[in-house]
C-alpha cells in the first residue's frame, strides 16, 4: 500500500520525537502492509511552521535509518499545509511542499467553520496549476453536517479520508461522514494520518477492509494503491 499522508518525521511536529521512535513507527507501517509513505508534517498552522528544507533533510535521515534497520519502506517528502491566506505565496516561494514535490498539495482544513476565503483560496491554487488534496475532510464540522460541502471544495474528489476516522477511533460523526464520502465517491484516497505507535497508529489495513464493505474490494484497494500511485507518478502540471 501507499500512504499519502502520515507524520513519521522526527522532531518536527506532533509525530515521533526521535529518530528511533520514527523508525519504530515506520516498522509498524511495514507490518501493516505499507511500502511507501509521504511524510507530511504540519506546516503553517501557527504551531508547527515547518519549512521544506527541514522536511527534505529529515526524509533523507529517516530513509538512511530505515535502510540500516532493513525496513523496506520508501519515505517521500510532503507537508500538511494549513489553509491560510498566504498559502499560494508559500508554495511559489518554495516554503511549502507538495505531495512528493508535485503540484498536488495536501491541505488541512479547520475542524470548525470554514473561513470565508476558503473557496477563493482553493480557486486561486487551481488557477496557478496546483491541485488541492483535502486531508481528513470528515473531521470538519461543516462537512459532517453536509457531506456535499466537499463537492464544492473539491469537485474532482481530491480528498483523503483518514483511517482512524473510518474505523471509528474519532467517534461516530467522523466515521459516519467518512463512510458517506467513500460511498459517494467524493474521496479518492485513504491515508493513515499516523502520528504515534499507540495513540495514533497505522490502521490502513483495517480501514481498507471497512471501505471494502462499503464500495467493494477493488475500489477500496484502489484508494491505497492505484490512485496514490497515479498521483505520485505525476511530476508536472496538476490534473485539475
Amino acid at each position: 500500500m501507499i500512504d499519502l499522508h502520515a507524520h513519521v518525521l522526527p522532531d518536527l511536529d506532533d509525530g515521533p520525537a526521535t529518530l528511533e521512535e520514527a523508525v519504530t513507527l515506520v516498522n509498524q507501517a511495514y507490518h501493516d502492509g505499507v511500502r511507501a509513505i509521504v511524510a507530511s508534517p504540519h506546516g503553517f498552522n501557527g504551531l508547527y511552521n515547518v519549512h521544506r528544507t527541514d522536511v527534505l533533510a529529515r526524509v533523507a535521515e529517516l530513509q538512511e535509518a530505515l535502510k540500516r534497520a532493513g525496513i523496506g519502506v520508501e519515505i517521500l517528502p510532503g507537508m500538511e499545509v494549513y489553509l491560510n491566506l498566504d498559502l499560494l505565496g508559500q508554495l511559489k516561494l518554495g516554503q511549502a511542499l507538495g505531495i512528493n514535490q508535485t503540484r498536488y498539495v495536501c491541505i488541512e482544513l479547520p475542524t470548525g467553520q470554514l473561513p470565508l476565503f476558503t473557496g477563493e483560496m482553493l480557486f486561486d491554487l487551481k488557477a496557478a496549476g496546483y491541485t488541492p488534496v483535502i486531508a481528513h475532510p470528515e473531521r470538519n464540522a461543516q462537512v459532517q453536517a453536509k457531506p456535499e460541502t466537499l463537492l464544492r471544495l473539491s469537485p474532482g474528489g481530491w480528498a483523503m479520508v483518514s483511517a482512524p476516522s473510518l474505523v471509528g477511533l474519532y467517534g461516530p460523526a467522523p466515521r459516519r461522514t467518512a463512510e458517506a464520502l467513500i460511498s459517494r465517491g467524493m474521496a479518492r484516497f485513504l491515508c493513515s494520518d499516523a502520528h504515534h505507535l499507540k495513540r495514533r497508529p497505522f490502521l490502513l489495513t483495517r480501514a481498507v477492509q471497512h471501505a471494502a464493505e462499503i464500495v467493494g474490494k477493488a475500489r477500496a484497494e484502489a484508494m491505497v494503491m492505484g490512485h496514490p500511485a497515479s498521483l505520485l507518478a505525476t511530476r508536472g502540471a496538476a490534473v485539475l
